[in-house]
């Protein structure tokens, strides 16, 4: 026999031999099978309810200006001015936050800006129309009928945004009372609050174990517990309570708040999940 003949015949023996081997897998020892645990399952609701004893208010300032600097120095001195107020209310620095600064321009539209249109003081609160209305310094051309129209920067706006954490909820109402009177024109609302949201949590929560009753429906099942094999718990923090807004002062000499803000109650649930081991 050729020696290339003995080659091919050694490479063929191969290949049927490793494919003979192939298709005899070891055999592996079998696991015992593990017996399901007994279970109760239980679920239940706690709820909890609290008077809340802090207070975050949202104030803003929005000052126009013929210019972009103009609107921002303007905006920048009620702002402070605003500042101030609030700091000589007792309000430490750390609970002052800008949470929002812009400025944009304004631009006229049809039938709003232009020949005739009428602009507000920066500040101005909203209040019905007035009997005679006093036009723009320089009015706008007449738009010819079919004409595109082409908008054209009137004012520049300036918006500060500030965040207050009144910790002392008797000084919620004057906190934005002060606000108003010294350069506030924007209040997006006042919201309550938990300086301690977590012990009412976890008394919600004792509350829904409570609740269960697991130890009663064993009884009625007749079984007996012997462990917990899982709990699982869900709930919420009380969120904010009401919303107050837009508010405007009185422009007086601020001897009594123009709005009351009542606290109410806040509310917490939780719920549990709870797996028991039984026999």
């Amino acid at each position: 026999m050729s020696p290339i003949r003995v080659l091919q015949a050694v490479c063929a023996l191969s290949i049927l031999t490793g494919g003979a081997f192939a298709v005899q897998p070891h055999p592996f020892p079998a696991s015992a099978e593990t017996p399901m645990p007994k279970l109760l399952s239980v679920s239940a609701f706690g709820q909890v309810m609290a008077k809340p004893d802090m207070a975050t208010v949202h104030l803003g300032v929005q000052a126009d200006g013929p210019t972009a600097a103009a609107a921002m120095q303007a905006n920048g001195e009620r702002t402070n001015a605003m500042v101030g107020r609030i700091r000589a209310l007792g309000i430490e620095e750390k609970d002052l936050q800008t949470t929002g600064l812009s400025l944009f321009p304004v631009y006229n539209h049809p039938g709003i800006m232009g020949e005739g249109a009428v602009t507000a003081e920066p500040g101005d609160q909203p209040s019905p129309p007035p009997v005679s209305v006093t036009p723009m310094p320089t009015p706008a051309p007449a738009r010819p009928p079919g004409a595109p129209f082409v908008p054209v920067v009137v004012a520049y706006r300036a918006v500060t945004n500030l965040t207050v954490t009144v910790r002392d909820l008797s000084k919620a109402v004057w906190v934005i009372d002060a606000g108003v009177q010294s350069g506030a024109n924007l209040v997006s609302g006042v919201s309550f609050g938990l300086s301690n949201p977590e012990a009412m949590r976890e008394d919600a929560m004792r509350k829904a174990v409570q609740a269960a009753k697991a130890n009663v429906l064993a009884q009625e099942a007749g079984v007996s517990i012997v462990g917990v094999q899982n709990l699982s718990e869900g709930g919420g923090y009380p969120g904010p309570f009401t919303q107050v807004g837009p508010f405007f002062g009185k422009g007086g000499d601020g001897s009594s708040p123009a709005v009351p803000v009542e606290p109410g109650q806040l509310t917490l649930t939780s719920s549990v999940s709870i797996s028991y081991l039984i026999s």
